[in-house]
C-alpha cells in the first residue's frame, strides 16, 4: 500500500519535468513493444505519415498514432479515409479528428458508417463536432452512444416542453 502511494507520487513529480514526454513513450513501449518491431521501411513510411499529419514526434499521441497506422495495411486505411470523405469530411477534417484521437482510424468501415449514421442522420449532429470528438466514433453504438444520445434527447425535449 505505502509502495504504490509512493510510486504514485514519484511518478507524478516526474511527469512535471521536461523529459515527460520521454517516460511515457517508453511507457508505450512497454505495454505495446511489438509497435516497433515491424519493416523498417514500412515503419519509416508510418512515421513520415504521423508527422505530415501534424503529430508532434516528443509526445506519447505520436507512438499511438503510429500503432494506429501500423495496425492496418495502407489499402484499409486508404478505405477508412474514403469512408469519411464519403460523409463529407475534408482532408484537414479527417486530419484534425487524427490528430485529436489517433484510434479513430481504427474502427472499422461499418461502424464508422452506421455511428455516423445515427450523430448524423438521427441525432443531427454536425460534422464538424464529430471531427472535434472523435473518440465517440470507437464508443459502443447499442451500449453507450444511443442510449446516452437519446436520453439527452429526451431531457432536451422536456426542457423545451416545460418552456
Amino acid at each position: 500500500m505505502f509502495y504504490r502511494r509512493w510510486h504514485r507520487a514519484s511518478v507524478h513529480s516526474f511527469s512535471a519535468r521536461k523529459s515527460d514526454s520521454i517516460f511515457r513513450a517508453n511507457q508505450e513501449l512497454h505495454r505495446k513493444p511489438r509497435t516497433l518491431m515491424f519493416n523498417p521501411v514500412r515503419l519509416e513510411e508510418i512515421v513520415e505519415e504521423v508527422k505530415r499529419m501534424g503529430i508532434d514526434s516528443s509526445r506519447k499521441k505520436f507512438l499511438v498514432a503510429v500503432y494506429a497506422f501500423r495496425s492496418m495495411r495502407k489499402s484499409t486505411l486508404e478505405k477508412k479515409i474514403d469512408v469519411y470523405r464519403r460523409w463529407g469530411w475534408s482532408d484537414q477534417a479527417i486530419n484534425e479528428a487524427f490528430r485529436r484521437y489517433p484510434m479513430c482510424m481504427t474502427v472499422s468501415e461499418d461502424k464508422i458508417m452506421s455511428t455516423m449514421d445515427f450523430l448524423v442522420n438521427k441525432m443531427g449532429y454536425s460534422l464538424t463536432r464529430i471531427a472535434k470528438q472523435p473518440s465517440f466514433l470507437t464508443r459502443s453504438l447499442e451500449k453507450r452512444i444511443m442510449p446516452r444520445a437519446l436520453f439527452a434527447r429526451e431531457l432536451i425535449s422536456q426542457v423545451e416542453a416545460e418552456a
